[in-house]
């Protein structure tokens, strides 16, 4: 049954590959190169239509527990990888944002062949895209899901060393950043790759070698085709170019480069040798003219050679025996290949460096030659120093007091270090690097690796090599969160769990954490923690090859010990033995490259992605419960899942760094859903609405007769608590006392005296506005007025003024005054009163002032594959009752003008003291939300007062404007405010009236504080305008 259930799955997906195949001989690759799939994803795929389509791979998709794969195609973007099956709307489409990805990786299909790519999700969830150009598609992922994980960081935290990502959103950047990226790793420059050439290299008069010429600002860098072969020349070392026609009768159309020690250099070009020629020489000048400004400002700094000061070791027969037999090894290399900067990287070189090992009168150069190091000097030329004496000028840092402290306890038994001169030169090294880079400043451990490299290299270098390791070799090691090396001890306890489970097990059983003792082994590259010659020997391969030397020492160093480990019973014996127990160094080395030395850099790379990933997403959401906590500790009113909603649609919006102006107002719009109903100008309202005073005609209700007889006085009586009621479809009879939902729906513009929910002159259906309290309706003939009652523990007085125009029955309608005390609670908990006579209204629900709750994005693998996934957002109840505007992220309607004035308003006042790029960030989100759309009286007004004026004082005009900004961002945005621009500038000019005593001047805020809040009159007056 096994072997038969096997078979059938070979037979499916040989299937599907051919399917592919033959899909694949149509059409492959790249966006643009077919019309009708990029319509396909922007159809499919409405709620990404921000999203930068990248590129696209016929493919299939094959999920946990699929029997066999789905064809279709795979899209990416900038920020998702989506999959179309091509069904029904909504049907077999998927979506997965980039930074829910834990792990991409290459997989081979049923052991059958390497075409799939395996997406793991955070939740642990697999899916597997099946595709012929599996390579192509994996580093564009790969790349896009790096770039996710480095704008998760830079958010995290905004001064982390690195390239700026996100920048690059199309399959041509990508893959231009790629050839960057290879380009910088293959030659160790600092620079970006300019231009490249192919042409041939006659090395030594020898036979010529094909391969590529590639240009930057700094170097020409060549590298052969199909041999080991490559070198790299800076502009400023080269003292002559010329373009050559023949030589020696073998070689023409060539370019020869002399550098200043004397070593020829021809480049052979068959095609376009002038042009190619005009680009070296541009380049050539301007940097040899630039080097030569800087070379004259300063003095090379030389090297000390400091290790000769340790007689001890120098001057043994066995050191100096082991030394001359490595130095004539890499002598006859420098014969054969060059030495200094243009020295040639041949085939020997790598096994020079790990088995032969370095001596000591080269070791400083190689270590600055292999790292890289030496190019960022010749790239900067004068740099140290420049640093150093901005250091001097500024006052002593936090950084600088603990680098002074360490500067004494570095290597104190070496003789080097305890010379003052040897001293001060660490200090100027520790001082410019916190200099160079403030967002790390100083780490301990920084002290110990720039001592090490200071006993073979100039400080000049031995900065460079420092910069080096803590930034590229080793990034993230010495950062504040000390990031990198966390995330590398992580990998090094899974490996330890992998090859040494006995010691594993032994320190979990003595209290031990593996990473208390192997952290400083990581920071510090073992010096001091294994004999010398074999940190010396862990120095040369780490600078040449990577850190993944780290993994292989510390697990041979584990391996060596752990018989003497696994006797000791307690914590501090295990601590002692590693710390006492001597290692040979030859038999470490061998176990660490021999038994270990499939731990490749290419592995620890992968295995860092994920567990970075990790403790990046650790670190966010402990940093977004902080600051959610944080929000709500000053804004209370704001529910914590309308804190987290605000946060997930603050994020998503330039990639959660902050707010620009455009994404304000997207989100304004969408979280407060009354700041989106107006879609026209003022002056295009006020023609279009009929004038307060010309209300249109009643609704003409057939005749009702009371079924109780009318009481002269209306006393108020309990109503029970109202329950949200599901919408009334249309009856064939009418309720005069209830006509919005017994009339149809979508009926507009009729609804003056009975509709409860639009009685303002309106052209939006009534079920638009279920936030404002209902009238209540009187008699048929006017009730006394002023009418008093009980509502809400106070007593209301309803004047003649807040009673409605009798309608064409013969009715009337009078509305209770807002209260202040219910806006902060629950809408639900509170009725509108009722008459004494007239039968209960039944009440629309009335919502509490409430933000749209979180939406997102949820894909079932399971149910899509049986066709039934979609990747739209669920539709979420919104303030007005409608659906929220969160369920389409687009088609956001347009703004009033009033509605951009007060979005420019906003902008300019919160993003003041923003770094940079002027941004809002989300704690001041939080305050615009809490002070306006969920504020009180007095929240609104501080708010509005502050935007507009920004000061202690207001004047008439900026007062009336401060009210027009309340109006739109903490009341109504069905009613256009033309209707009642003439009520708002009366009550200013009643305000004003008031304060003649104080002139015609401007007001200050308290003044106008106690007047129109403690003293309740914009209570009042708003009161009146939701009355009329």
């Amino acid at each position: 049954m096994a072997r038969q259930i096997s078979d059938d799955l070979e037979e499916a997906y040989k299937f599907v590959i051919n399917r592919i195949t033959a899909l694949a001989a149509l059409e492959e690759g790249e966006e643009g190169k077919d019309e009708r799939k990029i319509d396909a994803f922007h159809e499919r795929f409405k709620d990404l239509a921000t999203e930068k389509l990248v590129t696209y791979y016929d493919a299939a998709i094959w999920r946990q527990g699929a029997l066999t794969p789905s064809p279709g195609t795979m899209y990416i973007t900038e920020h998702y990888i989506c999959f179309d099956e091509g069904g029904a709307a909504h049907i077999g489409a998927t979506s997965i944002n980039m930074k829910e990805i834990s792990k991409i990786s290459k997989e081979t299909t049923l052991g059958l062949t390497s075409n799939s790519i395996k997406v793991v999700m955070v939740d642990d969830s697999a899916l597997w895209f099946v595709l012929l150009k599996r390579d192509a598609a994996f580093e564009v992922l790969d790349k896009l899901w790096q770039q996710s994980i480095d704008r998760l960081h830079k958010k995290l935290d905004p001064e982390a060393q690195g390239r700026s990502p996100g920048a690059q959103t199309s399959k041509a950047q990508l893959d231009q950043l790629k050839r960057s990226e290879e380009f910088r790793a293959q030659f160790r420059v600092p620079d970006e790759l300019v231009q490249e050439f192919g042409c041939s290299f006659w090395p030594n008069n020898d036979v010529l070698v094909s391969g590529t010429c590639y240009l930057s600002d700094n170097f020409l860098c060549f590298q052969a085709s199909g041999v080991a072969l490559k070198f790299v020349l800076a502009w400023k070392n080269i003292a002559s170019l010329e373009k050559r026609g023949l030589v020696l009768g073998i070689v023409q159309n060539a370019i020869q480069a002399v550098t200043k020690d004397g070593r020829d250099f021809f480049f052979v070009f068959p095609r376009r040798r002038d042009e190619t020629f005009a680009e070296f020489e541009r380049l050539w000048t301007s940097r040899l003219q630039y080097a030569k400004r800087q070379e004259e400002r300063f003095m090379a700094i030389p090297n000390r050679e400091g290790w000769k000061l340790d007689k001890n070791r120098t001057e043994s027969a066995e050191y100096q025996q082991r030394e001359a037999s490595i130095k004539a090894a890499w002598d006859h290399y420098f014969d054969q290949h060059g030495f200094g900067s243009s020295m040639i990287v041949g085939e020997d070189f790598d096994n020079l460096v790990k088995e032969t090992a370095v001596p000591d009168c080269y070791r400083g150069f190689l270590w600055a030659f292999t790292s890289g190091a030496l190019r960022k000097l010749e790239a900067n030329p004068g740099y140290y120093q420049d640093v150093l004496e901005k250091s001097k000028e500024k006052p002593v840092t936090e950084a600088m007091n603990e680098i002074d402290k360490d500067v004494t306890r570095s290597m104190p038994g070496h003789p080097f270090f305890q010379q003052k001169e040897s001293l001060q030169a660490l200090r100027n090294i520790l001082v410019a690097y916190s200099e160079r880079s403030p967002h790390i400043g100083y780490c301990q451990a920084m002290n110990i690796v720039a001592a090490a490299l200071l006993l073979y290299m100039s400080e000049e270098e031995t900065f460079w090599t420092l910069a080096t390791l803590a930034e590229e070799i080793s990034p993230d090691y010495y950062s504040k969160q000390l990031l990198g090396s966390i995330v590398d001890q992580k990998i090094f306890g899974e490996l330890v769990h992998k090859y040494q489970p006995e010691i594993e097990t032994h320190l979990q059983e003595v209290s031990l954490p593996l990473e208390i003792v192997s952290l400083a082994w990581f920071m510090c590259y073992f010096i001091d923690y294994i004999p010398w010659q074999a940190t010396l020997r862990v120095m040369d391969n780490l600078l040449h090859t990577g850190t993944h030397v780290l993994f292989q020492v510390g697990l041979a160093f584990l391996h060596l010990h752990k018989a003497d480990i696994l006797q000791e019973h307690d914590a501090e014996g295990v601590t002692l033995v590693m710390k006492t127990k001597p290692v040979d160094s030859v038999e470490l080395l061998e176990t660490a490259f021999i038994r270990y030395g499939h731990l490749e850099l290419r592995k620890i790379t992968h295995m860092r992605n994920q567990q970075r990933f990790k403790k990046l997403q650790d670190i966010e959401k402990a940093s977004v419960q902080a600051l959610i906590s944080s929000v709500r500790k000053k804004w209370p009113r704001l529910k914590e899942e309308e804190v987290l909603h605000m946060h997930d649609r603050w994020e998503a919006l330039n990639g959660g760094s902050g707010l620009r102006k455009e994404d304000l107002a997207l989100l304004l719009r969408e979280l407060l859903p009354h700041f989106s109903i107006s879609a026209v100008t003022e002056s295009e309202a006020a023609e279009s609405m009929h004038p307060v005073s010309n209300p249109p005609a009643p609704v003409s209700l057939p005749a009702y007769q009371t079924q109780s007889p009318i009481q002269p006085q209306y006393q108020p009586q309990p109503q029970p608590q109202l329950q949200p009621q599901p919408q009334v479809q249309p009856q064939p009879q009418y309720n005069p006392y209830y006509a919005a939902p017994s009339a149809p729906p979508m009926q507009t513009n009729s609804a003056y005296a009975y509709a409860p929910n639009a009685y303002r002159q309106s052209s939006y259906p009534p079920q638009l506005n279920p936030y404002i309290y209902n009238p209540v309706v009187s008699a048929q003939y006017p009730p006394p007025a002023p009418y008093t009652y009980s509502f809400d523990g106070r007593t209301v007085t309803i004047n003649s003024s807040q009673m409605a125009a009798p309608s064409g029955s013969g009715y009337y309608l009078f509305y209770p005054p807002r209260q202040t005390t219910a806006l902060q609670q629950n809408y639900n908990q509170y009725a509108p009163p009722v008459m004494t006579g007239v039968p209960a209204i039944p009440s629309a629900p009335i919502h509490h002032n409430t933000l749209a709750p979180p939406t997102h994005r949820l894909t079932n693998a399971a149910t899509a594959s049986s066709g039934t996934s979609s990747p739209t957002r669920s539709p979420s109840p919104s303030r007005r009752g409608t659906e929220s505007p969160l369920s389409t992220s687009t088609n956001v309607p347009a703004s009033s003008a009033l509605d951009d004035e007060i979005i420019e308003l906003i902008f300019k006042h919160y993003s003041k003291g923003s770094s940079g790029a002027h941004l809002i960030a989300f704690d001041s989100f939080a305050e615009i939300i809490a002070m306006s759309y969920r504020g009180s009286l007095e929240d609104q007004f501080l708010f509005a007062f502050k935007i507009v004026k920004n000061t202690d004082n207001a004047t008439k005009e900026e007062f009336y404007h401060i009210l027009r900004v309340m109006y739109r961002l903490g009341y109504d945005g069905e009613t256009p405010l033309s209707r009642n621009m003439p009520k708002l500038k009366g009550f200013v000019g009643v305000i004003w009236d008031q304060l003649s005593h104080l002139g015609s001047g401007p007001v200050d805020y308290d003044t106008l504080h106690t007047l129109v809040i403690k003293k309740g009159l914009l209570e009042d007056f708003w009161t009146q305008l939701y009355v009329l």
